[in-house]
C-alpha cells in the first residue's frame, strides 16, 4: 500500500496502472466500470471519482469531441460560390 498523510490510499500502484492502461487503450470506456472492477478485486467501496482524481493527477482528462457544422448541399454550394 502507498501511504499518504495519516491514512493509506485505497488503491495500490498496480490498481492505478490497471485503471490508466484500461482507459488509455479504450478497453475500459468509463471510470464507473474501472471503479466496479477495482471494487470487486479489492473488496472495498471505490467510487468513480477516486479513479477520476487519479487520472487527473496523471494529466489524463476527458475531452468532449467538438461538433462540426452540418454540411448540406446548400451550404456547400454557398461556400463554393464565395
Amino acid at each position: 500500500m502507498v501511504f499518504f498523510g495519516d491514512h493509506s490510499r485505497k488503491l495500490t500502484t498496480t490498481n492505478i496502472t490497471f485503471a490508466k492502461y484500461g482507459i488509455l487503450t479504450r478497453k475500459i470506456t468509463y471510470t464507473v466500470y474501472a471503479a466496479k472492477v477495482l471494487s470487486t478485486v479489492n473488496n472495498q467501496n471505490i467510487i468513480s471519482q477516486t479513479i477520476r482524481n487519479i487520472l487527473k493527477a496523471f494529466e489524463i482528462i476527458a475531452v468532449v469531441k467538438q461538433k462540426k457544422p452540418l454540411l448540406t448541399r446548400r451550404t456547400r454550394l454557398e461556400f463554393a460560390l464565395e
